[in-house]
């Protein structure tokens, strides 16, 4: 399948749309896990912007 400059762009854009919003949910599901188990919110913070980050670099790797 053969996809125009302007097809692949969109693709590329929708997945990575995709993958910041799985990013922010992981994020999420981390802070709130940190903070039930008697974790400190600066703790919490940090995980969550890493797992944030993490998602999206590895997801963007992986889903060519």
């Amino acid at each position: 399948m053969d996809l125009t400059p302007r097809e692949r762009k969109a693709l590329r854009e929708y997945k990575l749309r995709r993958l910041i919003s799985l990013g922010f949910f992981v994020a999420f599901l981390v802070a709130v896990g940190t903070t039930q188990f008697d974790g400190d919110g600066e703790i919490a913070a940090v995980l969550s912007l890493a797992s944030l980050v993490l998602t999206v670099v590895i997801g963007m790797r992986l889903w060519r």
